[in-house]
């Protein structure tokens, strides 16, 4: 084996062994994460597809590459796959958001930053350099030598690297003890005990991206319920966090002192998120950041699985300007912000002031009787006798509830004029 032959080895084994340990990893983690291809703005049709073709492209890219008669090929596909990667994160990047990404499988799950970009900007130099080197002419045993470093490379990457999900070096959730805003104690190992998931949601008081994430938070629960159980952990004293767990639409907010199970859990900033598995083993590093959680939740949900699990409303009230009635289902397809409003109510007035400068969703503003004026954005609906504001768990004005598309709640009621305006908030963040 020349000098030039063995170079071109090292960029084989490089290579093959980069690709397969990732390819491997995500075939072991179930595909590429749903969650990580939304934060990379992949459309939602090529989700599924992208979800097993990633890996795929890796684990053939490698293979091609591990053998010397196609390890040009093999140089030209890594290349192309670690180039579009690469530009996807240099994308995100420049917008200024930091998506977590388990690029060799679940054990790895990091923010993304320049680093990684540099990374694969070595990698690239080296396939490429594997792309345009003459073929090499190794003996049958020099080939067979390569393929098999990178089998052990591969192969001693999973026994020594610590994955999880292998079985290697598990981490295990820290055990906790916590008083709840409810007056009950949540211990982790009861909560373990029925086999479900839990999800743990770090928050506090002081946090203005926690008062926007929780009210999600809150309808998550019910969404995730049969399959995992969602905790909100805050900081600070019991009274703070009744009045966060009230303004958010929250049954429970579990209260730490200080932030002793935060920095148990590896939490350096809040809202963060850390999911435990059914056998407490964690499955990752923490989830930061509103959109970041929004994207886990929602792939923890699917989209596939948001069952009617209460009443769909048809007719709100009547509008008082044309006698038509107002419709729960939005026509063109978005959610619908219901809130209640009255004529001797000065918190109502702010908050349709502040719900007209947030016209993202369709606005009704239920009243029982005709108000002077337009609302400054939205529609007015005369619910006769409260009955529309009743059946949604509206008590007074003013209050809120969200409806989706066909007219079904999908949050919690706010009730007062903090927790509408903490609702309409959260609104500009998350969508479904």
């Amino acid at each position: 084996m020349t000098t030039l032959e063995a170079g071109m080895a090292a960029c084989q084994i490089l290579v093959a062994s980069c690709l397969g340990i990732a390819a491997f990893s995500k075939f072991g983690d179930g595909g590429m994460r749903p969650f990580t291809l939304r934060q990379f703005g992949t459309p939602t049709a090529l989700i599924r597809p992208l979800r097993w073709a990633i890996p795929g492209m890796e684990l053939t890219a490698a293979i091609l590459a591990s053998w010397p008669g196609s390890a040009r090929l093999g140089g030209i596909a890594a290349t192309v796959l670690l180039s579009i990667f690469t530009a996807a994160v240099v994308v995100i990047l420049l917008r200024g958001r930091r998506p977590q990404c388990a690029c060799f499988g679940p054990g790895t799950a990091r923010p993304i930053g320049w680093r990684a970009v540099l990374r694969n900007a070595a990698l690239i130099a080296v396939a490429l350099a594997l792309a345009w080197a003459p073929p090499p002419s190794y003996s049958l045993a020099e080939q067979a030598l390569v393929a098999a470093v990178v089998v052990i490379s591969v192969q001693s990457w999973f026994l020594h690297a610590g994955r999880d999900r292998y079985g290697v070096d598990e981490i295990q959730a820290p055990a906790f003890e916590l008083q709840a805003t409810d007056g009950t104690t949540i211990r982790l190992h009861d909560i373990l005990r029925d086999g479900r998931d839990v999800v743990l949601v770090f928050a506090d008081p002081d946090c203005a991206p926690c008062h926007r994430l929780l009210p999600a938070v809150a309808r998550w629960q019910g969404q995730l319920e049969s399959r995992a159980a969602t905790l909100i952990i805050s900081r600070g004293d019991i009274g703070q966090n009744v009045r966060l767990a009230a303004a958010a639409g929250l049954p429970r907010v579990l209260v730490q002192g200080d932030q002793g199970l935060s920095h148990a859990y590896g939490v350096t900033a809040t809202p963060s998120l850390v999911h435990i598995r059914g056998d407490g083993a964690l499955t990752g590093v923490p989830v930061l950041g509103v959109e970041e959680i929004a994207e886990y939740m929602k792939s923890l949900i699917g989209a596939e699985e948001k069952p009617e699990t209460k009443r769909r409303h048809g007719v709100l009230g009547v509008d008082p300007r044309t006698g038509a009635p107002v419709l729960a289902a939005d026509p063109e397809g978005g959610w619908t912000v219901v809130i209640t409003t009255a004529r001797q109510c000065p918190e109502c007035g702010v908050v349709m002031e502040a719900a007209s400068h947030r016209p993202a969703h369709r606005l009704v503003f239920l009243t029982d009787q005709t108000l002077p004026g337009d609302p400054p954005a939205g529609v007015m609906a005369i619910d006769r006798d409260d009955r529309t504001a009743r059946e949604l768990g509206l008590p007074g004005a003013p209050a809120a509830v969200v409806l989706d598309a066909s007219g079904v709640p999908v949050s919690a009621p706010a009730i007062g004029g903090a927790a509408v305006l903490v609702t309409l908030t959260s609104l500009e963040h998350l969508t479904v």
